[in-house]
């Protein structure tokens, strides 16, 4: 097995053979998306798999700042349930964090497909009044991160309300640690990663100052991603 990022005219030629092979109505074959992948191709966002130098799986993706969006992933019919999706998958997830990307977004497509990324690490989007994020989109963060706690326990912290407003005694959707790097002017020693609407509301509290209160919109310190929150420095 041999994982290609930079993928070449033949591995798209066997892709598009198999899907025209395989298709079948009602099926669930990207047999209607060859365009799209062939335009991923010529941009140089596609990746495949190969056994015994034979195209058996491929992925199409973009990137985006910090983060990675799956569009297309599939292992050839003939060579499923061996674990090459998995391995196919850890290779792909291994060339994205060299990319800078510490999260992972998809939509699944099936029963079978939601199965198997939840196999491999992703989960739904939880929270309220969260408009951008569909039944089918899954995520996964691929680095290391901060991890979210139940209750502040240092005199640094972010906390945020899955809405557009807070309520009078209502406890925070998420709460984070604020962890800084000695010596630093700032950074933090793990990223926070989490998801996130742009209109919920956060209050970070840094030692030393008073508390501040803003929708994440207005949170000058770090940019804004689309369905996440992504802190690094402060």
């Amino acid at each position: 097995m041999k994982f290609h990022h930079k993928t070449h005219q033949r591995h798209f030629d066997e892709v598009k053979d198999w899907l025209l092979k395989e298709h079948r109505p009602g099926s669930n074959s990207f047999h209607n998306e060859i365009d799209n992948i062939e335009h991923s191709f010529n941009l140089k966002k596609m990746s495949c798999l190969t056994f015994e130098n034979k195209t058996i799986g491929f992925a199409t993706w973009r990137l985006q700042d910090r983060i990675a969006y799956i569009d297309l992933f599939e292992i050839n019919p003939l060579f499923r349930n061996r674990s090459l999706g998995r391995q196919f998958f850890e290779k792909l997830a291994s060339l994205f964090v060299n990319c800078g990307i510490y999260v992972i977004e998809l939509k699944f497509i099936s029963d079978e497909s939601e199965a198997f990324w939840t196999k491999v690490g992703f989960r739904r989007f939880k929270g309220n009044n969260f408009p951008s994020v569909t039944p089918t989109s899954l995520y996964k963060v691929i680095v290391e991160s901060q991890p979210l706690i139940g209750d502040a326990t240092s005199d640094s912290c972010i906390e945020i309300w899955d809405n557009h407003y807070i309520s009078a005694g209502e406890s925070p959707f998420t709460t984070y640690d604020l962890n800084f790097e000695n010596g630093s002017s700032g950074k933090l020693v793990l990223p926070i990663v989490t998801t996130c609407h742009y209109d919920w509301v956060m209050r970070f509290t840094l030692v030393g100052t008073t508390s501040s209160t803003l929708k994440i919109k207005h949170f000058d310190s770090t940019k804004y991603h689309p369905n996440f929150l992504i802190v690094e420095s402060l």
